[in-house]
């Protein structure tokens, strides 16, 4: 918010973020003109009734209901309509509150004021997450990295095994314990050679490349308008996310170490490159001025 704006003693904005999750039911239809316009939203909330004895408070689901009636926005909260039945929530009935009418400057709504932000823009649309596909690679790859982890241990730390030993209790270990075995009685170490270990290291090998790709497909299909990226993201460069994207998109990389090469690299890509700490004042002139040059070479002069 620009400081004129905000020093302005007749504006009061304010927003409140709701999960998707929260957001239960909702109805569009055409309102002065606009075809896809909100006419109803239902919300998920909790709220705070008396406790049956009257001595504590109880939190529990209630329903908000935000509407357009007779062209102007209003809002009702459902709830149980006996809070000490609450707890049998399966035979107490959902009971409307009145009817609220929010205004503006004392003058009612014309609209409901809430807003879907979607991944790909301001539509009450259910669209895939562009990152779903990275994100289950992501997760595909923690798993063979566990899988590696575990089978790297096994590889590296034989396994002792016994067979006829006298007794049924635990064996130790240890330079001053001595095992007593039955005359055919047999001991060893079970070691693993780990033969298997290099197909699950492939595997996240390929894992990796996919990743980048998918990364840049991202940039390319879904370019932002401005770009941060730190150098090191997990087993991967933040560089890649600039060389696999075919669209051009204005670049910071901030990075933990005064790296020449990657510097380097960084401004062949065309980006900025910023060695953290990052002061904010220096990060917000750093955006403006990526952006509005950005903006010169969009729009001719």
């Amino acid at each position: 918010m620009r400081s004129n704006v905000a020093r302005s003693p007749l504006i009061r904005a304010y927003w409140v973020l709701l999960p998707a999750e929260n957001i239960t039911n909702w109805r569009t239809a055409r309102v002065h003109g606009d075809p896809e316009a909100l006419v109803q939203v239902v919300l998920k909330e909790m709220t705070s009734v008396p406790t049956p004895d009257g001595f504590g408070r109880l939190d529990v689901t209630a329903y908000r209901e935000l509407a357009l009636v007779d062209g102007i926005y209003q809002q009702r909260v459902w709830t149980r309509s006996d809070p000490a039945l609450v707890v049998s929530t399966t035979e107490t009935p959902w009971t409307p509150g009145e009817w609220v009418t929010p205004t503006r400057r004392g003058t009612p709504f014309n609209f409901i004021p809430l807003t879907f932000v979607g991944p790909t823009g301001v539509t009450s649309d259910v669209q895939k997450p562009p990152l779903e596909d990275l994100a289950q690679l992501v997760l595909d790859h923690y798993l063979h990295s566990a899988d590696l982890g575990w089978g790297l241990f096994l590889t590296a730390l034989p396994t002792p095994w016994v067979s006829g030993a006298k007794g049924t209790g635990p064996l130790k270990i240890g330079s001053s314990i001595a095992w007593d075995l039955e005359k055919d009685g047999r001991a060893g170490m079970l070691e693993f050679t780990g033969a298997g270990l290099g197909a699950i290291a492939a595997a996240m090998a390929a894992k990796e490349k996919q990743m980048a790709v998918l990364g840049g497909r991202v940039l390319r299909d879904e370019a932002p308008d401005l770009l941060i990226a730190d150098v090191r993201l997990g087993a991967f460069n933040g560089l890649q996310l600039i060389a696999t994207g075919t669209a051009r998109i204005p670049t910071i990389v901030v990075s933990g170490f005064d790296d020449a090469v990657l510097q380097a690299d960084a401004k062949a890509f065309g980006a900025e490159y910023l060695v953290k700490p990052v002061s904010a004042a220096a990060l917000l002139e750093l955006i403006e001025q990526k952006l509005a040059d950005a903006t010169r070479r969009v729009v001719p002069s």
